[in-house]
């Protein structure tokens, strides 16, 4: 298993998590609002010195779950920038280039995926993408932790490629002028989630799963 790889999968498995952490922040938050709106309503104008130290209680929590939120997108930022230092957004990302003030053009070649094209990543069986699935399978099947990192994979390594009809294939398949196809596959008989199906002209193939279980746990 490569330690790089583990390491992208690793951080968008954060990226994720921190994207929920925000939602649920802002769920907070909005409560919190209505909280402080209903003391307002029902102990406007009270000298009562409990419901005033209430009422600075709830506008502190306010204060701290915004600050936790911009703490969480300084996160964020810092892991996109790292990423896209190593090649391993795979394409533009406007958040990343945003907010740390740059222009959207990346050193990523279109194509790729960590510098490699998608015929290389299956000529090494894709050691460089997520993990070996932790139940045992074919070798060339990869894992990877969430959604967002496979979609991110498509997007990178079908950058460049033209779409193919192919009748009766249950998503997007793009080749590219070396015939190797890059696939994303919105069903799969052996999983709910979408599958990345790479496959090379000399019969070469990866599959990339999802799941996200036990991650960071070797295979």
């Amino acid at each position: 298993m490569s330690a790089l790889g583990e390491v992208v999968s690793l951080a968008h498995l954060t990226i994720t998590a921190i994207e929920e952490g925000k939602r649920l922040l802002s769920g907070s938050t909005e409560i919190i609002d209505e909280v402080a709106a209903s003391l307002t309503e029902i102990f406007g104008g009270s000298a009562d010195e409990g419901v005033g130290l209430a009422v600075g209680r709830v506008e502190t929590t306010r204060t701290e779950l915004a600050e936790s939120a911009t703490l969480l997108d300084m996160v964020t930022t810092s892991l996109l920038g790292y990423l896209d230092s190593i090649g391993a957004t795979g394409f533009d990302s406007p958040t990343a280039h945003t907010q740390r003030g740059m222009s959207s053009v990346s050193t990523q070649k279109p194509g790729t995926w960590l510098h490699k094209s998608a015929a290389e990543h299956v000529d090494d069986r894709g050691s460089e993408i997520g993990r070996t699935p932790i139940v045992k399978a074919r070798n060339h099947v990869r894992e990877v932790a969430t959604e967002r990192e496979l979609t991110c994979l498509f997007r990178a390594l079908s950058s460049g490629a033209r779409p193919v009809d192919k009748p009766g294939y249950p998503g997007s398949l793009m080749r590219h002028s070396d015939h190797t196809t890059v696939g994303y596959r919105t069903r799969s008989k052996t999983s709910p989630y979408p599958t990345l199906d790479i496959s090379t002209a000399q019969g070469g193939r990866i599959k990339i799963h999802i799941n996200g279980d036990q991650w960071g746990k070797r295979a």
